[in-house]
């Protein structure tokens, strides 16, 4: 996957490096290597400078509230929105990209089980998403009180592949 993601910013650079070529050819030939070098630099500066300007709109509260919008519309017309976005943002991290499910444990029965957090009432009421294995997105939910859920170390990508492989420990490689 790294690889594809890699082979699609060089596409997408090259794509940038035709269209600033065509602009200068006509008045600065670039026949070199050296002038090819330059033109890649002057392609690479050009979408540095677009993606720091499309994040400094995207940081203003009108985007913020814009985007918003867009993802709850959008949970309309696809409710698995949130569970993809959850899994990027998992598997992503930062500080700004974290998953909005936070792993728990909830005791049921006598029986400790993985679950994920959605919300918490002032009540104390706590609303559980419980995860079935090894589908983590066939489950179902549940409100129980803030005493039955307890703190859970893992992360959110790997409470999910704890679910996939049915508890069992990843395989190493070879």
């Amino acid at each position: 996957m790294p690889i594809a993601g890699l082979l699609f910013v060089l596409g997408y650079l090259y794509q940038v490096v035709l269209v600033v070529y065509k602009a200068i050819d006509s008045w600065l030939p670039i026949h070199s290597a050296t002038g090819i070098a330059i033109l890649f630099l002057l392609s690479l500066m050009i979408v540095v400078l677009g993606c720091f300007f499309v994040g400094l709109i995207a940081s203003r509260s009108i985007a913020k509230q814009s985007t918003l919008w867009i993802e709850s519309n959008l949970l309309k017309v696809f409710p698995k929105y949130s569970i993809y976005k959850d899994i990027l943002t998992g598997t992503l991290g930062g500080s700004n990209a974290m998953p909005s499910l936070k792993p728990i444990r909830v005791e049921v029965g006598g029986v400790s089980r993985l679950a994920f957090e959605t919300s918490r009432r002032a009540d104390g009421i706590v609303t559980v998403y419980f995860p079935g294995a090894p589908d983590p997105w066939a489950g179902y939910l549940g409100e129980v009180p803030e005493d039955r859920v307890s703190e859970e170390t893992m992360l959110f990508s790997e409470a999910l592949g704890h679910l996939e492989q049915l508890g069992r420990p990843p395989k190493k490689p070879h």
